[in-house]
């Protein structure tokens, strides 16, 4: 059973008022019923519903209303903090799959100086021999996902375009057999997937269809004389775009297109064309372009794909939830059109989940990099020599460590991500639908939040190192490439973020009722938290991350049910539900997703803050103190992020507005000493981190001056 993250967070106050007010503003967004006890010292919550299904009776959370003790320092066990920042139970694999990538295939290297032809060839090398190693199969999806997650991070730090070539290939093509095809269909193509027999793509979007895929216009017509499926590309727009694989390796592909018999249209479905015969020509009717260079990840090809009526058998439909009978008698086990494109296009799910494990891989790289440079780069002192390093600077350690917070942030709620989806992918039947909705509106939020992070990461690393960080060779320019890249696939995030939005008002609109909403409107507008008492901790800050997502939640919620009577008023066919959707709040709305992600993501270190802490023997809890100020430091970078809505909306005063990134500042020259260990505990060796300021640079870049 997963360790269950709280609806709400641990709720501190200062007096036993603040208290029943901070439950009460609380307890009702995500449906909890919740009894509070209370004295002048303790606070008890007793919930009945939590973000996480579980069989067992929730915890009575003791939540000290004191000021937490101040211990003396103690020493961090750095291989548990290490631990925690990785897949449960994936520790082993790693560590086989590390040595694996000592072969001097990866060397990162190797990808300078090269053209694009052989940035292709040598990712498909890598390819083979990382699936002839076994560090990847497409079983693993439904043996244990989590395996898969960690190859894809290991993959992705020795070559972004590596992993992304495993996406496609083991994600998109083979887990779409996997989930979407019968035995028929896994018995001729999944043995295939892993010996690279079937080098496969995933063509869904079209080059007039990006976001909105549900309106494709590729066809596939049933035609009775031959049972069989005509697969054609009816206009320009309608080609295949952005195919991954398609250009140059793939031998077959999964097509995505409107299912038609006789005048009927069953919408989207998802064939099985061969792309390539055994020769390596192009199949007949089939026509492949390259797309051309890319702003990055040179190492995958990328294909536009047209279909002139191509012909490929009935059983090339992966019917595991829709058939066609010879004669064309066609049926679903899911009634609805766009619950059956929602089915066919399921995999995306787990591939955006895949990008968040890639994109995190470079994250914690260019961090290690930057902190360790910054940390032996020496700048000028007091004396006005060059005798201090640049970690010493207050806006480098805030820059900084503020990222190296928020990055330790996401890989923990990564984590808890990956660990829900093995469970509702390998045990459905224990879980709910709401749940399954719970998790897909996270993986869209943190696939979203994570590719900014990592872009923003990678290009304020690549500032902050200064003119060797300006080299190729210290591969920034890589990690803000692929960033980019994960910003659009699968889902565009702004797109994403408003699914995120979407999911979240219309589980607040179901929950809801008029007394809930009363109360929740007056506590969430008229209630005011003391900064300076509740940015101590882990444990009191979420309170304002809880308050912002909340303040906007309502008036979005507010917004869009009064364009919907005034739409039913007007009889107008959705204009001001549209107008305030796409023009008045637009804003919030991206904003709400961010809100929604990074409340997750504190809630998260909350729940490995109190891990540690009961696991920690005697009055020393060097890990979870440790963690605390991270998750403060986050915290408090959340809040500046968006200091104007904070104090605009009252949350805070003008005052302590101003008391905000000086706070950060003390918290993360708290932490100083403890960064090289912080960087360390994301263990990535050597060979894969690749970067030579993170090492003896001024030995290599003087020997590189001799040459």
């Amino acid at each position: 059973m997963l360790s269950r993250l709280p609806s709400h967070p641990r709720q501190i106050a200062t007096n036993s008022k603040n208290a029943k007010s901070f439950i009460h503003s609380r307890s009702h967004l995500f449906g909890i019923r919740g009894h509070v006890l209370r004295n002048a010292q303790t606070l008890r919550v007793f919930s009945t519903e939590s973000s996480q299904p579980t069989s067992e009776k929730p915890d009575v959370q003791f939540v000290s209303l004191s000021q937490p003790k101040v211990h003396e320092p103690s020493k961090v066990d750095w291989k548990k903090f290490s631990l925690c920042l990785i897949e449960k139970g994936t520790a082993e694999f790693r560590s086989r799959v590390k040595e694996v990538l000592k072969n001097d295939l990866y060397n990162k290297q190797r990808l300078r100086n090269i053209t694009t032809e052989e940035q292709r060839q040598l990712t498909n090398k890598q390819l083979q021999h990382y699936a002839q190693n076994k560090c990847i199969s497409v079983q693993q999806l439904i043996e244990n996902p989590l395996l898969f997650f960690a190859s894809h991070e290991l993959a992705a730090l020795a070559n972004p375009s590596l992993g992304s070539k495993m996406t496609i290939q083991f994600n998109l093509w083979g887990g779409s057999l996997l989930k979407l095809g019968t035995e028929e269909h896994k018995n001729t193509y999944v043995s295939g997937v892993d010996e690279l027999r079937w080098r496969g793509s995933f063509a869904l979007t079209e080059l007039g269809y990006g976001s909105n895929v549900v309106k494709l216009e590729t066809t596939a017509t049933y035609e009775e004389s031959t049972d069989s499926f005509i697969i054609n590309t009816p206009s320009p727009q309608a080609q295949k775009y952005w195919i991954t694989n398609g250009a140059r390796f793939a031998n077959i592909c999964i097509v995505f297109a409107q299912l038609h018999i006789e005048e009927k249209n069953h919408g989207i479905h998802a064939f099985v064309v061969p792309l390539r015969n055994e020769d390596g020509s192009v199949a007949e009717g089939v026509q492949l372009f390259d797309i051309g260079d890319k702003f990055g990840l040179d190492g995958i090809d990328a294909a536009r794909m047209i279909f002139n009526n191509v012909r490929v058998p009935r059983v090339n439909l992966l019917n595991r939830f829709s058939q066609v009978e010879a004669g064309g008698a066609f049926t679903s086990s899911i009634a609805k059109e766009r619950d059956r494109f929602l089915k066919v296009a399921d995999q995306l799910l787990t591939g955006r989940l895949c990008i968040v494990t890639s994109c995190l891989a470079g994250t914690k790289a260019c961090l290690v990099a930057a902190i360790k440079y910054s940390i032996g780069r020496l700048g000028v002192g007091p004396t006005g020599e060059s005798d201090t390093p640049i970690i010493n600077n207050a806006f480098q350690l805030k820059t900084l460590v503020t990222l190296l917070a928020r990055t330790y942030a996401f890989v923990l709620a990564a984590n808890y991500c990956k660990e829900f989806y093995t469970s509702v992918s390998l045990d459905p039947a224990s879980h709910t639908a709401e749940d399954s909705q719970r998790l897909v509106t996270l993986i869209c939020a943190l696939k979203a939040m994570v590719s900014w992070h990592t872009s923003e990461t990678g290009n304020i690393c690549r500032e902050r190192t200064g003119g060797l960080g300006f080299l190729l060779e210290n591969l920034f320019a890589d990690t803000v490439a692929a960033a980019h890249g994960a910003m659009t696939a699968e889902g565009d995030n702004v797109v994403l973020m408003q699914k995120v939005t979407k999911d979240r008002i219309t589980d607040f609109g179901r929950k809801m009722t008029m007394s809930k909403y009363l109360r929740f409107k007056f506590n969430n507008f008229f209630q005011s938290d003391p900064l300076d008492q509740f940015s101590r901790s882990i444990e009191t800050l979420p309170v304002f991350l809880v308050r912002r997502e909340n303040n906007l939640l309502l008036s979005l919620s507010t917004a869009l049910s009064n364009a919907r009577s005034k739409d039913k008023a007007l009889k107008k066919n959705g204009e001001e539900m549209y107008n305030v959707w796409t023009k008045e709040c637009a804003g919030d709305i991206q904003r709400h997703g961010k809100a929604y992600a990074e409340r997750v993501a504190i809630e998260v270190m909350n729940q490995q803050y109190h891990a540690f802490k009961s696991a920690e023997s005697g009055q020393t809890h060097a890990n979870a103190e440790l963690l605390s100020k991270l998750g403060v430091i986050f915290g408090l970078d959340c809040i500046e992020r968006d200091l104007g809505f904070y104090v605009s909306q009252k949350i805070l005063t003008p005052q302590e507005g101003r008391l905000v990134s000086s706070l950060i500042e003390k918290h993360c020259f708290d932490i100083k000493d403890k960064l090289n260990e912080l960087v360390d505990a994301f263990d990535i060796p050597d060979y894969l981190l690749g970067a030579p300021i993170a090492g003896d640079w001024m030995s290599y870049y003087s020997a590189a001056s001799k040459q």
